[in-house]
Order: C-alpha cells, then sequence, then structure tokens
C-alpha cells in the first residue's frame, strides 16, 4: 500500500477509509488467495459497509465480488434478509463456516503488501467451540422465557429467538383471549 495512502485497519478485516478500487488491488494481490475477504465502509450509504471477496476459478482468472451489508434500525447487520447479526464480527464468523449464497466460505482476512508474512501468520489457530445441535422436541419451554442474564450463555436457545418467541407471544396474547371468549360463546351448552 503507497505511504501516503492512509486506511484504518481493525480486526485484520476491517478497512475503513479504501474505496472499491483499492478494495479489489488489495484482494488481488500475489499474497492473497480464494476466499481473502476484507470489509469496508460503503461509498454509497451511509453506516453500511461492503464485504469483498476474492473468488479462484480453474476456467476463468481471479475475480472480486462485492456484497453489500446492510444495517438494521436496531443496528443488527445483513447481506441478506434472512440473516442478521448483531455486529460484523459475528457476521465474518458465521460466512466463515458456511458460504449461504456468497462465492464461497471466507477464509482469511486480506494480507496487506509490505507487512511481514511472519506478522500475519504468528497467530495460533483459533480454538472453535460449537455448541451441540438443539433438539427442539427436548427443549423445556424455561429456556425460551428465562431472564436471568448470568446464565444466558449457558441457554441452547439465542437471546434474539427468546426476544422473538417472546414478541410474538406478546402481540398474540390478546387475540388469543379474543379467540378463546368466541369461542366459549359460540360453545353449545351440554
Amino acid at each position: 500500500m503507497p505511504r501516503n495512502y492512509v486506511a484504518k485497519v481493525c480486526n485484520r478485516w476491517l478497512y475503513k477509509g479504501i474505496n472499491r478500487e483499492k478494495a479489489e488491488e488489495l484482494l488481488m494481490a500475489g499474497c492473497n488467495r480464494n476466499g481473502s475477504f476484507l470489509i469496508r465502509e460503503s461509498e454509497t450509504r451511509k453506516e453500511c459497509f461492503t464485504l469483498s471477496i476474492r473468488q479462484t476459478n480453474q476456467a476463468t482468472r481471479d475475480s472480486i465480488k462485492h456484497y453489500r451489508i446492510n444495517r438494521l434500525e436496531n443496528g443488527w447487520f445483513y447481506i441478506s434478509p434472512r440473516l442478521t447479526y448483531p455486529t460484523l464480527r459475528d457476521m465474518v464468523d458465521s460466512y466463515s463456516e458456511i458460504a449461504d449464497g456468497m462465492c464461497c466460505i471466507l477464509k482469511e482476512p486480506c494480507i496487506v503488501q509490505g507487512v511481514t508474512t511472519g506478522a500475519v501468520h504468528n497467530f495460533s489457530e483459533p480454538v472453535i467451540v460449537r455448541k451441540k445441535t438443539l433438539n427442539w422436541k427436548d427443549l423445556d419451554s424455561s429456556a425460551l422465557f428465562n431472564k436471568d442474564n448470568k446464565s444466558s450463555e449457558d441457554c441452547p436457545v439465542s437471546q434474539g429467538l427468546r426476544d422473538a418467541v417472546s414478541s410474538y407471544m406478546f402481540l398474540t396474547e390478546d387475540q388469543n383471549v379474543e379467540t378463546t371468549a368466541e369461542k366459549g360463546r359460540w360453545r353449545k351448552p351440554c
């Protein structure tokens, strides 16, 4: 990267202050491979970001794919509206495991030329901790309505899902009472 070009890099993958062309130039450097990525601030939408990924294809030459990262009013991020994330780190972690409609999974952050490769690769391999698959049939309803914040990390149901179920029940509570009352009026006496 030229010395007169200034960009702030956070988390090894969040580049603030670069445009699309510079992102493509960095990702196409020889030290980057298939799945190398970076996230940059959107040039056209305030408070939005763009995920740029290097894709290697045997038939054609390497290319860079760009995905707009939108932000919801509550601050959560998404590329596809069906998958939302509270932070960009959560999004990166998720797309590092599954591609889910993207050109490939995210493999490693973009390596900037001029940085010694030893400094970049001296990091130990991350420890992956995956919670066991949730069996909905064995789930106790107390897991959905647990208000204890201290045990929320041990809870098999995410805070987001608990909030969604709670909101749904709140919104449909009055309807259930009305429906029950109406059904009660139409019952024939024994």
